[in-house]
């Protein structure tokens, strides 16, 4: 009776707000007297909704449905989140009481959680203090793959295959097996993260590190296969099958197909990948992040912006109303190849350790799952304290108004000490002075060396010679161009 009552009472509710708006509040309306300016006819063009660009070649997969998609096994150690439907820890050969779930190995395709840490302690504001500006950076959350994804491929060789090909033991599934996943959109769990929150003639470092640690996996998937031959590719993006699957369906039976050490190598792969292709073993990877660098000093600084140097729209930037300037939130989005771009182009290099392709070198910091899961998402915090907060994190000293900027990753602090020594690299709580923090920055344009890095005519690299996000300077400089050695 109770909720009868209040459904009733949100019903009358609502008509009476609906029938108080006047006729010009709705859109189709064409009555008023016009001087609304919501109305379409009076929104800037650089606002306009309508028409809605082409989103491209999307499509939703199979709905996602564990109880029918998940393989009963009442012995398994399987364990589920509240209000996080997703299988997320399986029995794994190898695997050892104390080892992190393989969910958290995944690199850019791990299900959204905290970052373990960046090597600092999280302290909250002094008293006395408060958060002035806040700018946040988010990824989307949980997707499927692209449509020429190599995941994609696979599905679509295995069902080429059909009826030609025997499977057995674990592999025994790919007989009634169907590749169901959608393209180029998120999936319902991404949409609740959100929610809640050059080919060079070498081989990539990737290559090399794949072909080491997955000889074992692919001749294990050979020897449960007839009539189908597994390449080192295919196996791969088998590997790939268990993320986009678990955050599509909840659960995917191409995850125990692996050991735990397989899925160490897996996320290393996507480790390496993204150093040399986005970060600082990347020649472009200060050059793409560098228009977002630009963008939060800008409002930092409070100004528009110009003629940058980088890619930024300077029409957009330029004008206040499309640039707005003294606020107090900011919220951009992005995604996971531009985040890590992004933290290279402040010069984070923290994240800039060397990673070796032929081998895992054990705990390191640029560990992608850690900087950008599914849902990754980068806070900046201006924090205006009336006196500068001790290093130690014990007192207030002596002083005047002091401002200090602070790096948020995924609910973890990024110690800006660590990449940049002016920012006192013992400070406990990892945080920067403002002003010195936009000191550093003033050099980071230069350092992305953009119009080289985007346009210039230098050869690709071997993994291991670029060092800094930027192309290195030639060290001989020849009649006809520089000699690189």
């Amino acid at each position: 009776m109770t909720l009868l009552i209040s459904t009733v009472a949100i019903i009358f509710l609502a008509s009476n707000i609906y029938l108080g708006l006047p006729p010009y509040a709705f859109s189709d309306s064409g009555s008023g007297s016009g001087s609304c300016p919501c109305q379409p006819s009076r929104v800037p063009q650089y606002f306009q909704t309508s028409p809605e660009l082409w989103p491209g070649a999307t499509a939703t997969g199979k709905p996602a449905f564990m109880a029918q998609t998940r393989a009963f096994e009442p012995t398994a150690a399987t364990t589920f989140v509240p209000n996080d439907p997703l299988q997320t820890s399986i029995p794994i050969e190898g695997m050892t009481e104390g080892n992190k779930s393989i969910f958290k190995m995944m690199g850019h395709l791990s299900p959204y959680s905290p970052s373990p840490g960046f090597g600092v302690d999280e302290y909250p504001i002094p008293e006395g203090a408060e958060i002035v500006q806040i700018q946040m950076l988010s990824r989307h959350g949980a997707r499927y793959p692209n449509p020429d994804s190599d995941v994609a491929e696979l599905g679509e060789c295995i069902a080429n295959a059909s009826g030609k090909f025997n499977t057995k033991g674990p592999l025994g599934f790919l007989m009634d097996w169907k590749y169901e996943l959608g393209q180029d959109i998120l999936v319902p769990k991404g949409r609740q993260e959100l929610f809640d929150s050059a080919k060079a003639d070498y081989k990539s470092p990737v290559e090399t590190w794949v072909e080491i640690y997955l000889q074992d996996a692919t001749s294990r998937f050979n020897n449960m296969t007839d009539g189908f031959k597994w390449t080192l590719a295919d196996v791969y993006a088998a590997q790939k099958m268990c993320p986009f699957e678990t955050v599509a369906y909840g659960s995917s039976r191409f995850c125990d197909l692996f050991t735990y050490e397989e899925w160490q190598s897996f996320s290393y792969s996507i480790d390496l990948s993204f150093s040399s292709g986005a970060a600082f073993h990347s020649a472009t990877g200060r050059a793409v992040g560098l228009g977002y660098q630009q963008e939060v000093i800008a409002r930092l600084k409070n100004h528009t912006l110009g003629d940058s140097g980088s890619q930024i729209n300077t029409t957009l930037d330029g004008m206040k109303e499309t640039f707005p300037l003294n606020q107090s939130l900011y919220f951009d989005f992005s995604h996971d190849k531009d985040i890590i771009s992004i933290l290279t182009a402040f010069g984070l290099r923290q994240f800039a350790e060397e990673l070796p392709a032929d081998k895992y070198p054990g705990n390191h910091e640029f560990t992608v799952s850690h900087i950008t899961p599914f849902g990754a998402r980068l806070y900046i915090e201006i924090i205006k304290a009336h006196k500068p907060v001790s290093p130690a994190r014990d007192r207030y000293l002596e002083g005047n108004d002091t401002k200090y900027i602070h790096f948020i990753l995924n609910q973890r602090t990024i110690p800006l000490g660590k990449s940049f020594p002016e920012c006192d690299v013992n400070r406990k709580d990892g945080w920067c002075e403002l002003d010195t923090f936009l000191k550093v920055q003033e050099e980071m344009a230069g350092k992305a060396k953009f119009d080289y890095a985007c346009f210039g005519d230098y050869p690709s690299l071997p993994y291991g010679k670029v060092t800094d996000g930027a192309p290195p300077s030639c060290y001989i400089r020849y009649k006809y161009g520089c000699h690189w050695g």
